[in-house]
């Protein structure tokens, strides 16, 4: 986690629309996210956008959750880099691990958005990884990396629906 810093009093609580962003009943199950925005308009034209995470968690335990965390799919880092930059502030904070650190133009909030990746341990550390960024590695090969299996879960963006590789 990490990432949807809540700062002062805002607050976003994910509510996912059905395909095709209308009609019918939202998926709202307490996830924390900003509402439609622009730049999330931008990566769906592009690419696939998931949370992942504690807000991924938290809406499955039915709690509201400011922990937000996203991951891009199918976007080369150079162009999700351009392509958040278009409509805030970004930071590659991590180059070795494809994580961007994000805050919309006119919001308080920031969230991490990381690009897929491998890890494989190259010795008895827990900094002892080789880790490669690969942005068309499938979702389920990345959550699979993560550190407990209720963190190995995605919500995708587009439809609200649940990645479980376990």
């Amino acid at each position: 986690g990490g990432g949807g810093k809540k700062i002062g009093h805002e607050r976003h609580f994910m509510t996912f629309l059905p395909k095709g962003g209308h009609g019918g009943p939202p998926y709202n199950d307490g996830m924390a996210s900003p509402p439609e925005t622009p730049w999330i308009n931008d990566i769906l034209r592009e690419g696939e956008l998931y949370a992942v995470g504690g807000s991924v968690r938290d809406g499955l335990m039915g709690r509201p959750s400011a922990d937000l965390d996203y991951l891009v799919s199918g976007i080369e880092p150079a162009r999700l880099e351009a392509l958040l930059a278009i409509r805030g502030k970004v930071h590659l904070v991590g180059k070795h691990f494809g994580i961007f650190v994000f805050k919309p133009t006119g919001s308080e909030t920031h969230f991490d958005v990381a690009l897929p990746r491998r890890e494989k341990s190259t010795g008895p550390g827990h900094k002892d990884f080789d880790v490669q960024v690969d942005a068309k590695l499938p979702v389920e090969d990345d959550l699979r990396r993560r550190d407990f299996t209720i963190n190995a879960m995605a919500r995708k963006v587009r439809d609200g629906a649940l990645v479980d590789p376990w």
